[in-house]
């Protein structure tokens, strides 16, 4: 828990969790939930559990959880009954452990003027923030951008004097006066070199916000790549903001800096008012950080506490993502989640996990090339080179090199790696024989060469075949919730299953579809006046992740009979 901690006096969002005290083992907690008040001891063994849990699903519920936990370690099961205080505690500390005050908690950050979005790389930071100004209608003459990098410093942030090419007329002597030169008609001209002064993005995005009523951004990507106590120099001061929204403190400019402002805005501006710069309320920054990164420069806590972090979570979300590797394909997310589990084992933390948009495919497909060159180089050289994780594994005594992972053997070596972490494959939907309900029973007569399997739910002694098992659950669930859209019964279950057409909202067998059982490629389901309508085709591979999702997130337990 070295890295992950909470403090005496942390407060929860919604007030309800308070941290009253702490010893090396527990947290004394006073929960406040619908004026009823008391005091909670709670195991901080406990609590990680319920904060690696959260990272690695981040939308799961606090019943979700006890359920998911529970009974699989030598902890007391009397003690997950603290369930969703638990939850709040791992909610505080997912956003504690990286920031120097965890009394500043989600802050709404539309609001903020200084935010900085971090995460493991690929968990879409600067998509969030284009997000954001999209969402605002933001111009594109009121955005800036810039990107920190080791080389980055004062100069090339906000700007300085700089050597430009340019053109003067050429004069020569005719006898004893001073002409102009010229050729034919034409005047002629000479090359030369001038110095002068050339704004940087801080300062092109500081002039603008003085030049329009609107909001103006200034976007700094990857600012721990960057010495940002060289690059932001005095600036510094100028991140404290009023209530308003302005800079509490001026700086003075230095002469360059208030001759070019002066020159630009007008000696009268308030934007360079008596040699000081400040400022305004319409300037936003935004800046984007991977946790991961290696050899950077470290933010110091005094500039940390000037800006509002914002964490971006790993949402695996790319469900329909197949990694192709000589025609086998696996589930990305699959595969997403696993390593990410073994990563956060081997180091208890979540900064080099590999986010949703780690890799960027074409048509969802991230080839063996791209899997090789991009994702296992980036984990053979930055998260397995001390032997952590043990993800370049054939077997439980068989390490395997990169090197083996190229040639004709090197792609079966890395089938084998995939089979051996569990990845899921992935079956190529289009060739799935559809089998329906009807058929099959059918082919589970005496005389069918081959059976299909039977499953039990929740141990139930009626057996269900795969289709079957699917509506069976979804049709429960939708009586259970009758309140529930169709869209949004839609939107769960092709999340739960990881197909994204498992449900669809409406249906009609298709009039070129000749196959005898055409019209019954999908079953009905049917809650109060709402329908939607469940796919027929399943292979045992497809069914696989929707049994791990229905346990992990409802307590369903399918088990395969025969």
């Amino acid at each position: 828990m070295k890295n992950y901690t909470l403090k005496i006096g942390d407060k929860s969002e919604n007030g309800q969790i308070t941290i009253i005290d702490e010893d090396r083992l527990c947290y004394l907690v006073k929960s406040n939930s619908k004026g009823a008040i008391g005091l909670r001891t709670i195991s901080k063994s406990l609590l990680k559990e319920f904060y690696n849990l959260l990272i690695l699903q981040p939308d799961i519920t606090a019943n979700e959880a006890r359920n998911e936990l529970s009974g699989k370690s030598e902890i007391d099961k009397f003690e997950y009954g603290y369930a969703s205080t638990l939850m709040q505690m791992a909610q505080m500390m997912l956003t504690s452990s990286h920031s120097t005050d965890s009394s500043v908690i989600n802050r709404n950050p539309h609001s903020s003027r200084q935010v900085i979005y971090y995460g493991a790389p690929g968990t879409g930071k600067s998509h969030k923030i284009k997000e954001i100004l999209a969402g605002q209608n933001i111009q594109k003459e009121n955005i800036f951008r810039t990107t920190f990098h080791p080389d980055s410093d004062y100069s090339t942030f906000v700007g300085a004097y700089k050597p430009t090419r340019g053109k003067k007329p050429l004069y020569g002597l005719n006898g004893s006066t001073t002409i102009r030169m010229k050729e034919g008609d034409k005047m002629l001209e000479e090359e030369t070199i001038t110095y002068n002064f050339i704004p940087q993005a801080f300062l092109n995005a500081y002039i603008r916000s003085y030049q329009t009523t609107d909001n103006v951004y200034l976007i700094i990507e990857e600012i721990n790549r960057g010495n940002c106590a060289q690059i932001f120099g005095d600036l510094f001061q100028l991140l404290d903001r009023d209530e308003e929204g302005k800079s509490e403190y001026t700086i003075k400019a230095d002469t360059d800096l208030k001759a070019y402002l002066e020159e630009t805005l007008g000696t009268n501006n308030e934007g360079i008012k008596d040699g000081e710069i400040c400022l305004p309320s319409n300037l936003y920054i935004y800046a984007t950080m991977n946790t991961s990164d290696q050899s950077l420069f470290p933010i110091d806590s005094a500039f940390k506490r000037r800006w509002d972090w914002e964490y971006e979570p790993i949402k695996y979300k790319n469900t329909d993502w197949v990694i192709d590797i000589n025609g086998e394909k696996f589930s990305w997310v699959s595969f997403q989640r696993i390593v990410n589990s073994r990563i956060l084992a081997s180091t208890n933390s979540e900064d080099k996990m590999l986010g949703d948009f780690f890799v960027n495919p074409h048509d969802k497909t991230i080839t063996d090339k791209l899997f090789l060159n991009k994702v296992l180089f980036y984990l053979w050289n930055d998260v397995c080179k001390d032997g952590e994780g043990e993800i370049f594994k054939t077997s439980e005594d068989k390490e395997v090199s990169f090197s083996e992972l190229y040639g004709n053997e090197g792609t079966q070596t890395l089938i084998k790696m995939m089979e051996y972490l569990g990845v899921e494959k992935v079956a190529n939907v289009n060739n799935t024989d559809p089998r329906t309900l009807e058929e099959e029973e059918e082919n589970n007569n005496e005389n069918s060469p081959k059976k299909q399997p039977k499953y039990s739910i929740n141990g139930s002694t009626e057996k269900y075949s795969t289709p079957a098992s699917v509506k069976h659950i979804i049709e429960d669930f939708a009586q259970q919730h009758e309140d529930m859209s169709a869209e949004e019964m839609v939107k769960l279950w092709n999340e739960i299953s990881e197909r994204n057409n498992c449900l669809v909202a409406s249906w009609e067998p298709s009039p070129n579809d000749n196959q005898r059982f055409a019209d019954k490629r999908r079953a009905k389901i049917t809650w109060g006046d709402k329908s939607v309508w469940v796919t027929t085709g399943w292979t045992e591979e497809l069914f696989l992740p929707f049994i791990r999702n229905v346990k992990d997130k409802f307590g369903i337990i399918i088990e395969k009979t025969e």
